[in-house]
Protein backbone atom coordinates (compact mmCIF):
# COMPACT_ATOMS: atom_id res chain seq x y z
CA UNK A 1 0.00 0.00 0.00
CA UNK A 2 2.85 2.25 0.97
CA UNK A 3 4.31 2.11 -2.91
CA UNK A 4 0.80 2.80 -4.23
CA UNK A 5 0.41 5.84 -2.42
CA UNK A 6 4.11 7.75 -1.94
CA UNK A 7 6.05 5.71 -4.52
CA UNK A 8 6.16 8.07 -7.17
CA UNK A 9 6.69 11.40 -4.86
CA UNK A 10 9.40 9.63 -3.57
CA UNK A 11 11.45 8.02 -6.70
CA UNK A 12 11.21 11.98 -7.48
CA UNK A 13 12.56 12.94 -4.14
CA UNK A 14 15.46 10.53 -4.17
CA UNK A 15 16.61 11.25 -7.36
CA UNK A 16 17.71 14.93 -6.30
CA UNK A 17 19.71 13.19 -3.58
CA UNK A 18 22.64 10.84 -2.76
CA UNK A 19 20.95 7.34 -2.58
CA UNK A 20 23.15 5.62 0.15
CA UNK A 21 22.41 8.65 2.95
CA UNK A 22 19.22 7.85 2.28
CA UNK A 23 19.06 4.28 2.40
CA UNK A 24 21.05 4.42 5.83
CA UNK A 25 18.25 6.42 7.17
CA UNK A 26 15.70 4.54 6.19
CA UNK A 27 17.24 1.81 7.64
CA UNK A 28 18.15 2.86 10.95
CA UNK A 29 14.67 4.59 11.07
CA UNK A 30 13.07 1.00 10.52
CA UNK A 31 14.64 -0.59 13.06
CA UNK A 32 13.88 2.27 15.84
CA UNK A 33 10.07 1.91 14.96
CA UNK A 34 10.36 -2.09 14.78
CA UNK A 35 12.35 -1.45 18.23
CA UNK A 36 9.67 0.59 20.05
CA UNK A 37 7.54 -1.85 19.98
CA UNK A 38 8.82 -4.14 22.24
CA UNK A 39 9.94 -1.83 23.81
CA UNK A 40 6.30 -0.22 24.60
CA UNK A 41 5.27 -3.78 25.64
CA UNK A 42 7.87 -4.11 27.83
CA UNK A 43 6.91 -0.91 29.37
CA UNK A 44 3.01 -1.30 29.59
CA UNK A 45 2.68 1.64 27.24
CA UNK A 46 2.24 -0.31 23.82
CA UNK A 47 -1.17 1.02 22.27
CA UNK A 48 -2.82 0.34 18.93
CA UNK A 49 -2.54 3.26 17.45
CA UNK A 50 1.49 3.07 17.87
CA UNK A 51 1.04 -0.39 16.37
CA UNK A 52 -0.48 1.80 13.62
CA UNK A 53 1.98 4.46 12.95
CA UNK A 54 4.73 1.67 13.48
CA UNK A 55 3.04 0.39 10.23
CA UNK A 56 2.81 3.41 8.44
CA UNK A 57 6.62 4.76 9.01
CA UNK A 58 7.94 1.32 9.08
CA UNK A 59 5.63 1.27 5.43
CA UNK A 60 6.97 4.74 4.21
CA UNK A 61 10.76 3.82 5.05
CA UNK A 62 10.52 0.86 3.35
CA UNK A 63 9.47 2.59 -0.31
CA UNK A 64 12.23 5.25 0.37
CA UNK A 65 14.94 2.35 1.19
CA UNK A 66 13.88 0.77 -1.86
CA UNK A 67 13.47 3.21 -4.46
CA UNK A 68 17.02 4.38 -3.39
CA UNK A 69 18.90 0.99 -3.34
CA UNK A 70 17.17 0.13 -6.82
CA UNK A 71 18.37 3.64 -7.79
CA UNK A 72 22.08 3.19 -6.70
CA UNK A 73 22.38 0.09 -8.24
CA UNK A 74 23.37 0.99 -11.69
CA UNK A 75 25.81 3.10 -10.11
CA UNK A 76 27.86 0.02 -8.06
CA UNK A 77 27.69 -2.27 -10.69
CA UNK A 78 27.34 -0.79 -13.87
CA UNK A 79 25.08 -0.69 -16.87
CA UNK A 80 26.78 -3.92 -18.15
CA UNK A 81 26.18 -6.12 -14.89
CA UNK A 82 23.43 -4.66 -14.05
CA UNK A 83 20.36 -7.74 -15.32
CA UNK A 84 22.98 -10.13 -13.22
CA UNK A 85 23.16 -7.95 -10.19
CA UNK A 86 19.26 -7.89 -10.35
CA UNK A 87 18.97 -11.76 -10.83
CA UNK A 88 21.21 -11.96 -7.65
CA UNK A 89 19.18 -9.52 -5.35
CA UNK A 90 16.28 -11.00 -6.29
CA UNK A 91 17.45 -14.66 -5.30
CA UNK A 92 19.10 -12.94 -1.85
CA UNK A 93 15.61 -11.20 -1.13
CA UNK A 94 13.54 -14.98 -1.86
CA UNK A 95 15.80 -16.57 0.25
CA UNK A 96 15.36 -13.99 3.00
CA UNK A 97 11.51 -14.27 2.56
CA UNK A 98 11.42 -18.21 3.17
CA UNK A 99 14.38 -18.33 5.35
CA UNK A 100 12.84 -15.21 7.66
CA UNK A 101 9.26 -16.93 7.55
CA UNK A 102 10.86 -20.26 8.56
CA UNK A 103 12.80 -18.66 11.56
CA UNK A 104 9.29 -16.62 13.17
CA UNK A 105 7.64 -19.74 12.94
CA UNK A 106 9.94 -21.33 14.46
CA UNK A 107 10.30 -18.24 17.35
CA UNK A 108 6.84 -18.09 17.79
CA UNK A 109 6.22 -21.97 18.06
CA UNK A 110 9.74 -22.23 20.96
CA UNK A 111 8.84 -18.79 22.65
CA UNK A 112 5.41 -17.89 24.32
CA UNK A 113 4.10 -15.09 22.75
CA UNK A 114 4.42 -11.00 24.32
CA UNK A 115 0.62 -10.57 25.33
CA UNK A 116 -0.25 -14.02 26.54
CA UNK A 117 3.06 -14.26 28.44
CA UNK A 118 2.01 -11.18 30.20
CA UNK A 119 -1.70 -11.81 31.07
CA UNK A 120 -2.40 -15.80 30.32
CA UNK A 121 -5.57 -15.25 32.47
CA UNK A 122 -7.06 -12.96 29.11
CA UNK A 123 -6.03 -16.09 26.88
CA UNK A 124 -8.09 -18.30 28.66
CA UNK A 125 -11.13 -16.36 29.61
CA UNK A 126 -13.39 -16.54 27.07
CA UNK A 127 -16.53 -18.17 27.28
CA UNK A 128 -16.54 -20.53 23.98
CA UNK A 129 -12.48 -21.29 25.30
CA UNK A 130 -13.27 -22.39 28.47
CA UNK A 131 -16.44 -24.74 27.03
CA UNK A 132 -14.17 -26.48 24.87
CA UNK A 133 -11.69 -27.15 27.82
CA UNK A 134 -14.66 -28.14 30.11
CA UNK A 135 -15.93 -30.69 27.24
CA UNK A 136 -12.20 -32.29 26.77
CA UNK A 137 -12.28 -32.53 30.66
CA UNK A 138 -15.10 -34.42 31.01
CA UNK A 139 -14.20 -36.28 27.78
CA UNK A 140 -17.44 -34.87 25.43
CA UNK A 141 -16.79 -33.89 22.01
CA UNK A 142 -18.00 -30.98 20.19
Amino acid sequence: MAFLLIGLPCGAWVDRMRRRPVMIAADLLRAALLLSVPAAWLLGVLTIGQLYGVVLLTGAATVFYDVSAQSHLPQLVGRHHLARANSLLATVDAAAQIGGRSVAGLLITLLPAAPTARDPGSVNASPPRRAVVANRASGQRN
